[in-house]
């Protein structure tokens, strides 16, 4: 595993606590390193996509946005529709 380091102990407590093999947890910690590690800029790029994807209009994309980066996911000052466009669009 790249993202996370941890001995075997620690791996075999998550493996009977959560009842995963040792290739599901493998699999569970790069997946939530890679989440952990996503940035807001990265996250307002990634989210727009998905959204658009759903057929959202812009400005209903940007409050969403919004919305979800105060919800809590990352320790960023609140972004203007202007920043989230420039983040999007360059």
């Amino acid at each position: 595993m790249k993202g996370f380091s941890l001995d075997k102990r620690q791996k075999e407590y998550l493996e009977t606590q959560y009842n995963l093999s040792s290739q599901e947890l493998d699999v569970f910690l790069e997946d939530l390193y890679g989440f952990l590690q996503e940035t807001p800029e990265s996250f307002i790029r990634r989210r727009h996509r998905e959204l658009q994807e759903k057929d959202w209009p812009n400005n209903r994309i940007y409050s969403q946005l919004n919305r979800e980066l105060e919800n809590g996911l990352f320790l960023s000052k609140k972004f203007t529709e202007r920043q989230i466009r420039r983040i999007i669009y360059g």
